[in-house]
């Protein structure tokens, strides 16, 4: 069999997929995990704010200071297990990354607030003081409490990409814009005086793996809604290289404004019409997370991992085919789990 007959056999399977797949979306009640050095699990994390968390748990709502709170797995991140998976291998940088896939997909600000602290720990800890000092100006915008203040100082570090610290600078102009207390504007002068001394490196801007665009900027921002108006704005006039990357934000901000089924359709579409794009095995590995955690699907969940590892392969992509494996064996764990 040649390449072309096996693509046009791989693109009828997926198309064939899409359709049985829209039917079994069936969204289920979220269980969150808080650590407070053991894991309690089962609960529902309702609010982070002034220094708390809020939750219910066994019908009662609770609340504990976060200086308490070691960690925090919301149910609907997956991302979220493979940064702490990360960091307890002390490898900080995929451990950014990790949370940074994490917040893309968060649907509240509160998951926001939680993963934004994350990333000021993991960025600082991997050595990109940018990216730190952005993340900790971004959970000023969200929460101005004196809890944030006492983050660990921002520490000189590598140089970094314009971008990067072009974003940090902005992040702690909108913040001051948006405080006017005094304890808050000296932290955000702190932060100013670390990101001036943050040497620029143009190398940095080649080694980032893909130059930031308005929508992933929106979609870092929280902004989904913005995001899915410039993706349709785009989409208009995009030539067919650029498509797969858009039918993926389209699903990341669906996914940020809580519409799980929605971003399902649009991560298999791309998966569908752009097969042989590292895209579409970014968007097969996106929709298995949601029919595992979301829609209770673990064996179909299975059958994109699969998909996905077979694509990975063929494109010859080191990371995607980690993450690939590892979603196939994480279904087969959950799958032997449900088995009497």
């Amino acid at each position: 069999m040649n390449r072309t007959t096996s693509r046009n056999r791989n693109r009828r399977r997926l198309r064939t997929l899409l359709p049985a797949l829209a039917v079994l979306i069936v969204p289920l009640a979220a269980a969150d995990t808080i650590y407070f050095g053991l894991p309690l699990r089962d609960v529902t994390i309702i609010e982070i704010r002034s220094g708390e968390v809020a939750f219910m748990h066994n019908g009662s709502r609770m609340t504990r200071p976060l200086d308490q709170v070691d960690d925090i797995l919301f149910d609907d991140l997956v991302d979220l297990t493979r940064a702490r998976a990360a960091c307890e291998s002390g490898d900080f940088s995929a451990a950014a990354n990790a949370y940074q896939a994490a917040f893309d997909a968060a649907t509240n600000d509160t998951q926001r607030i939680w993963i934004l602290g994350r990333l000021v720990e993991s960025h600082g800890k991997a050595d990109q003081p940018a990216r730190a000092i952005r993340c900790a100006a971004e959970i000023i915008i969200l929460d101005d409490s004196l809890f944030w203040l006492r983050m660990p100082t921002i520490t000189d570090g590598a140089g970094a990409a314009p971008e990067h610290i072009d974003a940090a600078r902005d992040a702690i102009s909108r913040a001051r814009d948006a405080s006017d207390d005094p304890s808050t504007l000296q932290f955000l002068d702190m932060l100013g005086a670390a990101l001036d001394r943050v040497p620029v490196d143009d190398s940095q801007e080649q080694a980032d793996e893909q130059p930031i665009d308005e929508v992933d900027a929106l979609l870092r921002a929280g902004n989904a809604e913005q995001a899915l108006a410039l993706i349709a704005l785009r989409s208009k006039s995009a030539d067919r290289a650029a498509l797969p990357k858009l039918f993926f934000q389209a699903g990341t901000a669906l996914m940020q404004l809580d519409r799980p089924a929605e971003a399902a359709l649009s991560y298999m579409r791309c998966a569908a019409h752009f097969p042989d794009t590292s895209w579409a095995v970014r968007s097969l590995l996106a929709t298995g997370r949601l029919y595992v955690d979301r829609f209770g699907r673990p064996s179909v969940a299975l059958l994109l991992a699969e998909r996905a590892l077979e694509s990975a392969k063929r494109l010859d992509d080191a990371e995607l085919l980690q993450e690939a494996e590892q979603m196939v064996s994480d279904c087969h764990e959950r799958l032997d789990g449900a088995s009497p």
